[in-house]
């Protein structure tokens, strides 16, 4: 509590209420990068036409009024050749100059309107916060090498990858704050003091800042803060983690430092982690074992980064094998399934979607993007935050020449009005009436890719109350996507929407990978230790309940953060009152509520 009350005074959160956001998609970055294209050639244009002008200007100054003394009108007007040089200088001297002409021109104006114009759609000091925000993140997360980083070096898998840029000392004290305030006071001080270090390196020669004008408060502020928490509450607990020596050197002294002193150790104190067992849920389905989202964390983080947990017995039965549901079309081509958990049902679907196919997909999203939300608290509304980076779009593609007079022949109604109404209503009537024949594609790769999709999964997705739109998602600058559950757990009471009363829960979902990403960027089961690296045109596919209507927890999953590259997928979520003939509920309802779906297939 009291690094947040003093860091709360001193430093700025940021806050994305009422901003663009467009640190949360790569590709409005991209945009945005394109719009400071344009910037920079106006610019220079503007630039070029005022030194210009400004050249006509100083010419005429130049010639006419150098070494000219007038602090005596009267005296200079009362000469006759100094009166026909002044009407001179006035009329056909200046109109023989570019002075006139300069004055008339209207081309700087429509320059600065349009650069004006143009700054107006520019990011905020809000996208700023988030910004380097997203740097503390990807740091915590990848556990990179803070100098490195500061100076544009980001590690993979050993390699570095190099960027254009270094990173500012503005920027680095505000990620210092970023990491305080979450209670990193190791790396916050750290931050900080590459800051200062920065700072003093320039020379002057950058922007000083009010905060950077006090950042030797703020690092003292910032070491007093981590030596007060490390004194009173250890080198790490839940909310907090510091050195293992404090910065004071009389606090150095103290005998409980002892120990730290004598490891000679430069590397951090670690949080204690709370992995929990693969598959515990299965084996212990009691509500407080590992039930909530933010107690799988460090498994998800693990996870992201690499890290190994399933056991080779995990993976016995999994198979890699042509899947073509003996359909005689696709025994021909089949699909290339790669199992990765058969309880709950994991799975890939190698080259789902042909490059044509995801091209079209980002295109339409491109310019429809919206910020992604997730479940409020309490699963109210939708909210926005650092647990989802990234922006979203719809892609609806299914449109049905309905007969009308034949619904209201069979139904009974007596209007058209009536008769849109009871098929938007009932999904019974609403089924019924949607025939395949009658299938009339708003987009036809939309409709091609679904298709393919009911082939590799045998799902009825023509139907409106079958599936979602198709959803179009990019992730921003460290974008991610924390643990979360894909159902709206309706059956257990947690949603009351109407629409899932026509629709079912989500019964599995089927994502695909829109693009390579050169580092970050899988899917993370934290309850099942599976990993699906972004490979661009491959889908996931698993199922998201149980036979009851139950939602399955061991499908928690994640998208972790993005490192480097940009990541595009799309989503389509299957309800399941369109699917129970194939797959079946429970028989002994809740009896049975624990019990996974086998895959028929």
């Amino acid at each position: 509590m009291f690094s947040k009350i003093c860091f709360s005074c001193i430093f700025i959160t940021a806050s994305f209420a009422d901003d663009l956001d467009v640190f949360s998609s790569t590709a409005d970055l991209e945009k945005l990068l394109h719009q400071e294209d344009k910037f920079r050639d106006d610019l220079e244009s503007l630039a070029t036409k005022l030194e210009d002008e400004a050249k006509s200007l100083r010419q005429f100054i130049e010639r006419h009024y150098e070494g000219l003394d007038i602090r005596d009108p009267v005296s200079y007007v009362s000469n006759p050749v100094n009166s026909l040089n002044l009407i001179k200088r006035l009329s056909m001297d200046l109109d023989r100059s570019d002075v006139k002409s300069v004055l008339s021109s209207n081309e700087t104006q429509v320059l600065r309107e349009n650069l004006n114009n143009l700054t107006s759609s520019f990011p905020s000091k809000s996208d700023w916060l988030g910004a380097t925000n997203g740097i503390f993140l990807l740091q915590e997360h990848y556990s990179l090498n803070i100098t490195k980083l500061s100076d544009g070096l980001i590690e993979n898998d050993g390699d570095i990858i190099d960027s254009q840029h270094a990173i500012g000392a503005e920027e680095l004290l505000q990620i210092g704050v970023s990491a305080v305030n979450e209670g990193y006071m190791d790396t916050g001080v750290e931050w900080i003091e590459l800051a200062k270090g920065k700072l003093l390196a320039s020379h002057g020669d950058i922007f000083i800042s009010e905060d950077l004008k006090q950042i030797d408060s703020r690092e003292k502020d910032s070491k007093r803060i981590h030596d007060h928490m490390l004194d009173h509450r250890g080198a790490v607990g839940p909310l907090h983690r510091c050195n293992r020596l404090p910065f004071d050197s009389k606090l150095r002294k103290k005998k409980k430092y002892k120990a730290a002193k004598a490891m000679k150790t430069i590397e951090r104190a670690k949080k204690e982690k709370h992995i929990i067992p693969l598959y515990s849920l299965m084996k212990k389905p009691d509500r407080k074992e590992g039930m909530h989202e933010s107690s799988l964390r460090d498994n998800f983080e693990d996870i992201c980064k690499g890290v190994e947990y399933r056991t080779a017995d995990m993976e016995v039965g999994q198979k890699c094998r042509h899947l073509h549901h003996h359909n005689p079309y696709t025994m021909l081509g089949p699909f290339k399934l790669e199992e990765l958990s058969k309880e709950p049902y994991i799975t890939v679907i190698r080259e789902m979607m042909y490059d044509s196919e995801m091209e079209h997909f980002k295109a339409f999203g491109n310019n429809r993007l919206e910020r992604s939300g997730h479940g409020g608290k309490g699963g109210q509304g939708s909210a926005t935050s650092f647990k989802r980076t990234s922006k979203q779009s719809w892609l609806e593609y299914r449109k049905f020449n309905t007969n009308y007079t034949e619904v209201m022949s069979v139904t009974g109604v007596k209007t058209r009005e009536e008769a849109e109404h009871l098929l938007g209503t009932d999904p019974g009537w609403g089924s019924f009436f949607a025939k395949r024949k009658d299938l009339n594609a708003t987009d036809n790769v939309a409709q091609r890719v679904s298709n393919r999709m009911e082939l590799a999964t045998t799902f009825n997705l023509y139907s409106p109350m079958s599936s979602e739109s198709f959803q179009i998602a990019n992730y921003g600058l460290g974008g991610q996507y924390s643990q979360h559950l894909d159902p709206h757990g309706h059956w257990e009471g947690k949603s009351t929407h109407p629409i899932h009363s026509m629709t079912g829960d989500r019964l599995s979902t089927i994502m695909v990978y829109l693009t390579d990403v050169k580092a970050g960027g899988a899917t993370a089961f934290p309850n099942t230790g599976n990993r699906i690296p972004a490979s661009r045109g491959d889908a996931a596919f698993w199922i998201n309940m149980k036979t009851s209507g139950m939602v399955d927890k061991l499908t928690h999953h994640g998208g972790c953060p993005v490192l480097v590259g940009s990541k595009w997928i799309t989503n389509k979520w299957v309800g399941y009152l369109e699917q129970f003939n194939k797959w079946k509920c429970s028989k002994n309802g809740w009896d049975e509520k624990f019990q996974h779906f086998t895959a028929y297939f």
